[in-house]
């Protein structure tokens, strides 16, 4: 009988903030580390309006790339749409419908002969990506994902976001592994709002991660070294040692 592989989700408070940034370094170190993980962008919206049926999105493809994978990038990003808008908002652009058995059929295809899956979602946790479903939800209720990484920005106005973020998946019953404070560019770095120290002071400091350093054009090796350096990926591996 196959068994199941860790699933994990990487979420969210917004759009933008770095969730494939920080997607990209802990799947590259993981693989480096030699583990057989796979990364599902389960949906992806602002794609190429003249994409064929076959061709994955860009996040897709980056975090394809960076798992070694670069020839499963349909398989890694199956469903795209081409409005830069919420899943369901997306969808309903183009006469589509996002349905619960998608959803699971691509998962379950995601999830052939790896160790661990990795699944990023569009938008923050609370995004609605179907008429029935947020994307926290859809993870407990459909990949039965219990363990998520909250990827936040540096800056002026992440630490409501955040903590109402945490809270809305604290409340689900979700474990969150980590918060990952994630740094765009060096203007936001430097803005001295301090929204890390009080992210540390609200969450404590075993949940706040980061923050990770602010790269032009990266590779995929420098982000692994970056997100290790956080203590993100040695979490990851004490969870994945459990559940071996």
């Amino acid at each position: 009988m196959p068994v199941t592989p860790t699933r994990i989700a990487v979420t969210g408070t917004d759009t933008g903030i770095g969730k494939t940034t920080v997607s990209r370094g802990l799947l590259r170190a993981l693989v480096n580390r030699e583990h057989r993980v796979r990364p599902l962008k389960w949906l992806e919206t602002g794609c190429d309006p003249h994409r064929t049926e076959t061709a994955a999105g860009e996040d897709a493809i980056a975090l394809a790339r960076a798992a070694r994978r670069e020839h499963e990038s349909a398989l890694i990003g199956p469903i795209q749409f081409r409005l830069p808008a919420a899943p369901v908002v997306a969808a309903r652009a183009e006469g589509r419908t996002i349905t619960d058995e998608l959803l699971a059929h691509t998962l379950a295809n995601a999830s052939v002969d790896v160790d661990a899956v990795l699944i990023e979602g569009a938008g923050g946790a609370l995004v609605p990506i179907s008429e029935t479903r947020l994307f926290v939800d859809a993870c407990l209720e459909i990949a039965h994902v219990r363990d998520f990484i909250l990827v936040t920005r540096d800056g002026l106005g992440t630490i409501h976001h955040t903590l109402a973020t945490y809270e809305a998946l604290v409340r689900r019953e979700v474990n969150v592994l980590a918060v990952v404070v994630n740094q765009r560019s060096v203007a936001e770095a430097n803005d001295g709002s301090q929204s890390v120290e009080q992210l540390r002071h609200w969450l404590g400091e075993h949940a706040v991660l980061g923050p990770v350093p602010p790269f032009e054009s990266p590779t995929d090796d420098q982000l692994a070294a970056a997100v290790e350096a956080t203590g993100l990926v040695e979490r990851v591996q004490r969870l994945l040692d459990r559940r071996s």
